[in-house]
């Protein structure tokens, strides 16, 4: 847990900054589509404790209440990991089922009952990457699994899902190939490219027409995302990844010594 919030939140953190940065010189703007910028101080405390859907508060970065899913992802696994990773696979899959269960049992808004599935299945993956379940019962949990998402989600969550699954699933990648490094500042991009791609689409269409130059600006906007979320991830992310690590292995260090 700690190397998570060591690993996860200064990024977080600074992208709130960032956010409220970019949001402020934009409101400045004539070809502002928003009203005056101003900051709910109420709903910035919340976003420290990932508790804005609890109260009603919507979130600075629209994305961000999927680290508030994700959060509670990690607080639920400290307190199952030993089922989860237990080596009697009848444990495993007892608990699975007791997770599933829940996801229809377990209506209330923000929790993350509702999105275990995901979860679910890929947490079966790493059995199957792990070669701690055969490859049959991997096949049928898994057709399982994508079954009730079916009936379960919308066709496009379903499919976003299905298609990073299959990725997961057989993708053999080496050390420095593209998803390589896309998956290296995939968290960058996820925290800014609300705030850096949405702006420059926003802005252009005071200005574009034209189908063809609004495909552009979005291959512009993807660009300038990524790019942006690469100084990003040197700047912020992998500062706290090193971080991490040292402290980590300091304490590792301390409690062999």
């Amino acid at each position: 847990m700690l190397k998570r919030i060591l690993r996860i939140e200064p990024p977080y953190l600074a992208a709130i900054i960032f956010v409220i940065g970019v949001n402020y010189p934009g409101t400045l703007s004539p070809y502002s589509k928003g009203g005056d910028f101003h900051i709910n101080y109420f709903n910035l405390l919340l976003h420290f404790g990932y508790l804005n859907s609890f109260f009603n508060q919507g979130w600075l970065n629209p994305v961000f209440w999927t680290l508030a899913i994700e959060f509670q992802f990690y607080l639920l696994m400290g307190l199952i990991y030993p089922l989860i990773n237990s080596k009697k696979k009848y444990i495993q899959v007892l608990i699975l089922i007791s997770l599933l269960i829940s996801t229809y049992l377990i209506k209330a808004s923000g929790l993350i009952f509702h999105f275990l599935p995901y979860f679910i299945l890929g947490i079966i993956l790493f059995y199957r990457k792990t070669k701690q379940w055969p490859a049959v019962l991997c096949t049928f949990a898994e057709l399982l699994i994508i079954t009730l998402m079916w009936y379960t989600f919308s066709r496009v969550e379903f499919f976003a899902t299905i298609f990073t699954w299959l990725i997961l699933l057989f993708l053999k990648s080496s050390k420095k190939d593209l998803f390589t490094w896309l998956g290296k500042i995939s968290y960058s991009f996820y925290l800014i490219h609300v705030p850096v791609g949405g702006k420059i689409i926003n802005f252009s269409v005071n200005f574009i027409e034209s189908s063809g130059f609004r495909i552009a600006v979005i291959f512009f906007a993807l660009f300038t995302s990524l790019f942006l979320s690469y100084i990003f991830y040197r700047l912020i992310e992998l500062p706290a990844i090193n971080l991490s690590h040292l402290i980590i292995k300091k304490n590792k260090s301390n409690l062999n010594g």
